[in-house]
C-alpha cells in the first residue's frame, strides 16, 4: 500500500469525512473550455496567458496550447475522483510531465496500474525517463484540489493551495518533516523519482485546518470583535481582558492521527 500525498503511513485529517472512497465521487467531465480555465487555476496570475495547457480525453492528454514560458498546466486524475490542478516549471515539464502523460495514455487504453508501474520503473532504468535534475516548482494554487490519498483503496481527499518543489528519493525523515505540518511542509511520494516537498501557501496556523479540510476554515483575519481606540483589551477568543490582565493565546488544537489501514 502506497500513501501518495501523506507522509510516515499516516493520514491527518481534522474532520470526518475528508477522505473518500474514489467510486463514491467520481469528479464529472468537463468541457474543454472548463478544463482548460480549471488547469490554469494551479498557476500564478502572472504565468497563466503564456503556459502552455493539456486536457484529457479518451486517450490520454492532448495539448490544447503551446507553452511560451516554459509552464504546462493540466488536470491530474489519476483516479476518477482525484482533481488535481497542476502547472509545471520547465524542470517538470521536462522529467515529470512526460510520465504522468504516459501513464494517462496507458490508463486510457485499459492497462492495469500494476503493469503500467512497471513499464515506468523500466523506462527509468533505461534513462527514458529521468528525475528532475535540479530544484523546480510545480504549483497547485487552485482551491478545488482532491488529490489522491491512496492509490490502492482509491481514496482521495480535499487540500488547499500549495507549492510542490521537487526533492527526488528524499523522505520526510530526511528533512525533519512531520504529518502534523508542525515544520510546515512535508514530502509526497516519499523515496521515489518524483518526491515532492509540499508547502501549504498560510500559516503554520491556518495550515493545519486549510491544508487537510479547507471547507472548514473560518478566516481568521475577521476580528471577534469591533475595534476601536478606546475598546478594552481582548484576548484572541475576542474576550475582554481586566486591566493589567495578562493575554493568553490559544494554541489550536493539534490534528487527529488516523491509522490509513482502519479505513
Amino acid at each position: 500500500m502506497r500513501i501518495t500525498h501523506y507522509a510516515s503511513g499516516l493520514l491527518l485529517v481534522l474532520c470526518a469525512g475528508v477522505a473518500s472512497a474514489a467510486a463514491d465521487n467520481p469528479t464529472p467531465p468537463m468541457p474543454e473550455a472548463e478544463e482548460i480555465q480549471a488547469a490554469l487555476e494551479a498557476a500564478p496570475s502572472h504565468l497563466r496567458d503564456e503556459a502552455g495547457v493539456y486536457v484529457q480525453d479518451n486517450t490520454g492528454y492532448r495539448r490544447v496550447r503551446d507553452s511560451a514560458n516554459g509552464f504546462n498546466c493540466l488536470v491530474a486524475r489519476e483516479i476518477p475522483a482525484a482533481f488535481e490542478p497542476r502547472c509545471y516549471d520547465a524542470e517538470g515539464s521536462a522529467s515529470l510531465l512526460p510520465v504522468l502523460l504516459f501513464r494517462a495514455g496507458q490508463r486510457a487504453r485499459g492497462m492495469a496500474a500494476a503493469d503500467i508501474d512497471r513499464e515506468v520503473a523500466a523506462r527509468y532504468t533505461r534513462g527514458e525517463y529521468f528525475a528532475p535534475r535540479r530544484i523546480g516548482v510545480c504549483y497547485m494554487l487552485s482551491m478545488r484540489n482532491v488529490v489522491v490519498v491512496d492509490r490502492s483503496l482509491a481514496y482521495v481527499g480535499r487540500v488547499g493551495p500549495r507549492l510542490m518543489f521537487y526533492a527526488p528519493n528524499l523522505r520526510n525523515q530526511d528533512l525533519g518533516a512531520t504529518p502534523d505540518l508542525e515544520a510546515r511542509f512535508l514530502v509526497a511520494d516519499e523515496a521515489t523519482q518524483a518526491s515532492m516537498i509540499i508547502v501549504p501557501v498560510v500559516s503554520a496556523r491556518r495550515a493545519r485546518t486549510f491544508y487537510y479540510a479547507p471547507e472548514a476554515l473560518t478566516p481568521l483575519t475577521e476580528s471577534r470583535v469591533s475595534a476601536s481606540a478606546d475598546t478594552a483589551p481582548v484576548d484572541s477568543l475576542g474576550r475582554h481582558l481586566a486591566k493589567d490582565e495578562p493575554m493568553i493565546i490559544e494554541q489550536p488544537k493539534p490534528p487527529k492521527i488516523i491509522d490509513p489501514y482502519t479505513f
